[in-house]
C-alpha cells in the first residue's frame, strides 16, 4: 500500500448529514486515503448506518493533504492540524452551535493528526472554546510513537506502510528527528485529556489479523489506557460491509454510549421537526434507529442503539 500525492489538495470538511437543530457533532478524521470509510462494496457506515443510530446528530468529514503530515516536518503538521479545526470551528461559530458537544472518530494517522489539532487548538485563543466541548475521541489503529529503538522501529514499519513496501526507507538519523516531534503528540494529548478544561473519554482499537501496522502498544494512548483488539486488518478497521459485522457493533456500542451520557445530560427538548438534508437514505429492514421527524409522543430523545 502506498500514498498518492495531490499537490492541489487542500483541507476541507464534508457533511455528511447536516442538521439545523443538532444536538452534537460527530466528526470522522480519515486515514491514508480520504475515502477510509468505504468498503470494497461500496458501504459508507458514517453516511449510510450512523444516521439512523445517531438522528441527532450532524455527520461531518474533515479531509486533509496526507503526504503534508507524515515525514514533512513538523511545521506541516501544524499548519494542517490548525487548518482541521479552523474548518471545524467555521462551521461552529452561531449560537446555536458553538457549545455542542462533539465527538471525533479517527482512523490511523488521522488519528495522530486529531490529537495534535486538539492540543494546539487548546493553545490557541481563538480554538480552545472548542475543548469543552468534546465528549469523545475513538481511535481506529491510531499510532503513538515514543521514543527510543522501539520507538525507531515503530516509525520504520509505519513508513513502508505509508509510502509502501518497496519504497527505500529513510536513514535513522533523519528517522530520529521525526520521531523527535512524533513522540511528543501522545503526550501533550494525554495531559490535555486529564486537564481541567477536558472532558472527553478516549477509546483506542487496533487490528489482531493481517500485517500489524498498528499493535496494541503502538495503539496506546497513555500508560493507563486498555486499546481492544478487532479481529480484522487495520484497513478494515475503518470499513465494515454491512451492519451485522461484530466488530462494527462493538465500534457503535462505544459512539452509542456517549452519545447517550450527552442526551442525559442535556435533558428532556421539545422535538421541532426534523431539519434534515442529509444525502443518505434509511431503507430495509435494519433500519431500527429513531429517525427524523418520527412522532415519538413525548419531548425526550433517545438515541438508535438496536439492530
Amino acid at each position: 500500500m502506498s500514498v498518492t500525492v495531490d499537490p492541489k489538495k487542500k483541507v476541507t470538511v464534508e457533511l455528511l448529514r447536516d442538521l439545523a437543530d443538532a444536538k452534537v457533532d460527530i466528526v470522522f478524521v480519515h486515514g491514508l486515503h480520504d475515502d477510509t470509510w468505504k468498503a470494497e462494496n461500496g458501504f459508507c457506515w458514517p453516511e449510510t448506518l450512523l444516521p439512523a443510530k445517531a438522528p441527532h446528530a450532524r455527520i461531518l468529514s474533515l479531509k486533509y493533504p496526507v503526504d503534508s503530515v507524515f515525514f514533512n516536518g513538523e511545521g506541516n503538521l501544524l499548519r494542517t492540524s490548525s487548518r482541521l479545526i479552523n474548518k471545524l470551528t467555521d462551521l461552529r461559530k452561531d449560537e446555536q452551535s458553538k457549545s455542542r458537544p462533539a465527538i471525533f472518530v479517527a482512523h490511523c494517522l488521522g488519528g495522530m493528526v486529531l490529537e495534535n489539532a486538539l492540543v494546539n487548538a487548546s493553545k490557541d485563543d481563538e480554538q480552545k472554546a472548542l475543548i469543552p466541548c468534546v465528549r469523545g475521541v475513538l481511535l481506529l489503529g491510531s499510532p503513538h510513537f515514543a521514543a527510543g529503538a522501539e520507538g525507531l522501529k515503530a516509525v520504520k514499519n509505519y513508513y513502508r506502510y505509508f509510502r509502501g513496501a518497496d519504497a527505500s526507507v529513510p536513514n535513522d538519523d533523519d528517522l530520529r528527528e521525526e520521531l523527535q516531534h512524533l513522540a511528543t503528540i501522545p503526550q501533550a494529548f494525554q495531559a490535555l485529556q486529564t486537564s481541567s478544561e477536558s472532558k472527553f473519554e478516549v477509546k483506542s482499537f487496533y487490528a489482531s489479523e493481517g500485517d500489524v501496522i498498528v499493535g496494541k502498544t503502538l495503539a496506546k494512548w497513555s500508560e493507563k489506557s486498555s486499546p481492544q483488539s478487532l479481529g480484522r486488518s487495520h484497513l478494515q478497521l475503518s470499513q465494515y460491509e454491512d451492519e451485522s459485522d461484530d466488530d462494527l457493533e462493538d465500534v457503535l456500542r462505544i459512539l452509542i454510549r456517549w452519545l447517550s451520557q450527552i442526551d442525559q445530560a442535556s435533558g428532556p427538548r421539545e422535538q421541532t421537526g426534523s431539519g434534515d438534508v442529509s444525502n443518505a437514505t434509511f431503507s430495509g429492514s435494519h433500519n431500527s434507529g429513531m429517525q427524523l421527524g418520527q412522532n415519538t409522543g413525548n419531548s425526550t430523545f433517545s438515541w438508535g442503539n438496536g439492530k
